[in-house]
């Protein structure tokens, strides 16, 4: 297996409202998040929690596979439905001078189309036009892997754009106006083949 290039881990929900959205936006951390806040998470996971830093706009991501494998091993223990996947988040990189590590294990599933700061544009019109036939989705719909992502990054611009259409039409929650310089990004998602280095 040739390792990529990424710059975060996210432990999210395996939530199956999602469809076949296989994306970073699944109650990312969540559990985590409600054992911080609920005082029910160890010490030892609670300073590496505090370590990942305020969650800015892209929300946290942990950067060391040990602190994050232990994360998914405390929310497996407690019940929970999670997996661990990694990004490369050109936002990370260009503000938080998060350049990157090679990972041996990730797996290639896809690009996201994540509004910074707010949502995944492809989870969020899947959701809001989950009919298949659905004439305002099955343009983006055509574009998209058996992930529920783009294989092609360059085409989050017309993903963007399209976002953009359904929310003038009131069909989706707007996001930011272009002239707030919040960034709409392609993210690299990946699986993590956990059995192989």
């Amino acid at each position: 297996m040739e390792s990529v290039l990424i710059n975060g881990y996210v432990l999210v929900s395996l939530d199956v409202q999602a469809g076949a959205y296989r994306g970073p936006d699944r109650a990312p951390w969540e559990v985590v998040v409600d054992a911080y806040y609920g005082e029910r998470l160890p010490p030892a996971l609670r300073s590496s929690f505090e370590a990942m830093g305020s969650p800015d706009l892209w929300g946290p991501s942990c950067q060391d596979l040990g602190d994050a494998l232990a994360f998914l091993d405390f929310a497996h223990a407690k019940g929970h439905g999670v997996e661990l996947m990694a990004v490369f988040s050109p936002y990370l990189q260009r503000v938080r001078g998060v350049d990157g590590w090679l990972e041996p294990r990730a797996v290639a599933l896809g690009f996201d189309v994540m509004a910074v700061g707010e949502w995944s544009l492809l989870r969020a019109m899947g959701e809001a036009t989950r009919a298949a036939s659905d004439p305002r989705w099955v343009d983006v719909r055509a574009m998209l892997n058996g992930n529920g992502l783009l294989a092609d990054p360059s085409r989050a611009g017309v993903v963007e754009a399209k976002y953009r259409e359904l929310a003038a039409a009131r069909a989706v929650e707007p996001i930011a106006d272009q002239d707030a310089r919040l960034s709409v990004e392609a993210t690299a998602v990946y699986g993590l083949a956990m059995g192989r280095a």
